[in-house]
């Protein structure tokens, strides 16, 4: 069964990867960042559906209790592994602290700029 389930996955996951990253990536820009759709911004809303259909690919059922409030907040979460960006994503538009190492990497380093990631470089006080 767990075959099955790997067959029809990785279609999906290769596809989300490479257009659904793409066209999130994109609303990322300024000209179409702040367009608005149904009171929110482009920007948010991208990043929303792209986290949903990576957990829905994964096959996460999200429980939400409650709402993020508008305007600026911090949000402290338990860091287990590499899925809670997608599953935070999915839930309201957020950005990240990351290590600084990760915008060197190649592909994960583009996303995580054009997500407005803080780099931090880790036992410098000048980069806090």
């Amino acid at each position: 069964m767990a075959y099955l389930r790997l067959l029809y996955r990785m279609p999906l996951l290769l596809l989300h990867i490479f257009v659904g990253t793409s066209l999130t990536v994109l609303c990322q820009y300024r000209p179409l960042r702040h367009l608005r759709i149904g009171g929110r911004a482009l920007a948010g809303r991208s990043a929303e559906w792209w986290g949903r259909n990576m957990c829905r690919i994964f096959g996460l059922r999200l429980r939400v209790s409650g709402t993020v409030p508008p305007g600026p907040q911090l949000v402290v979460a338990n860091h287990i592994s590499w899925i809670d960006i997608p599953l935070l994503f999915s839930v309201a538009p957020l950005s990240f602290v990351s290590k600084a190492e990760i915008e060197r990497w190649p592909v994960i380093g583009f996303i995580a700029r054009a997500g407005n990631t803080v780099f931090h470089q880790r036992g410098s006080h000048d980069s806090a």
